[in-house]
């Protein structure tokens, strides 16, 4: 074979390669193996691996006339949320539960977290990079100082409920329960201590 032609025949060898085996190419540009382990809270249902990926078990439901049918194997899409994070939906005793973040599973399963941190960070800033190798365990501080720090909190307008994001609500009020006062909170997110406290007290965004 020649050029292209010889080109695209590895490249479809890579390919058949990945499928049957679980090889990809990871963040150092090296190739990892992917490991998979169950999910906790749906053991035989549900595996993640390491790599970002979720897949459903074989298994038997009962389905009409109180017959089993069995049910294949297979990965699950997920889908962004309007945060820009991938999220899944499992199922359990055909009952559909909350979606999950593809993010915090992989933490869970695949990530040290001796500390019991309680936020999943994104070293790149991609919500979409989900592997383990780029994923780490922080505190709400932690988390928006990372995003702070790497511009990855873009503002939008000037009204009180434009200057945050439900994610950094969800920081500072996380931040308010490991001991930052008021003042404190209102420089990091850069807003009035006013702001904070109607947040806090759940006066505003009351929905999150």
């Amino acid at each position: 074979m020649v050029g292209g032609t010889d080109y695209d025949h590895r490249y479809l060898l890579f390919i058949w390669r990945f499928d049957r085996f679980g090889y990809r190419f990871g963040n150092n540009g090296e190739m990892d193996t992917e490991i998979w382990k169950e999910i906790v809270g749906f053991e035989g249902y549900y595996e993640i691996s390491n790599l970002g990926r979720i897949r459903s078990l074989d298994r038997k439901v009962i389905g009409r006339g109180n017959k089993y049918r069995p049910i294949k194997s297979k990965i699950k899409n997920p889908t962004k949320d309007k945060d820009g994070y991938l999220r899944v939906y499992l199922f359990k005793n055909n009952q559909k539960h909350l979606s999950r973040g593809v993010h915090q599973l992989v933490a869970v399963a695949f990530v040290d977290n001796p500390y019991l941190k309680k936020v999943v960070n994104h070293k790149d800033g991609d919500k979409n990079n989900n592997y383990f190798s780029n994923l780490e365990w922080v505190t709400a501080f932690e988390n928006e100082k990372h995003a702070q720090e790497n511009g990855l909190k873009a503002r939008g307008g000037n009204g009180a409920w434009s200057k945050l994001k439900p994610e950094e609500i969800v920081n500072m009020r996380e931040m308010e329960k490991e001991g930052w006062c008021f003042s404190e909170l209102a420089k990091v997110f850069n807003v009035s201590v006013t702001h904070v406290s109607r947040i806090i007290n759940k006066i505003w965004w009351k929905h999150i």
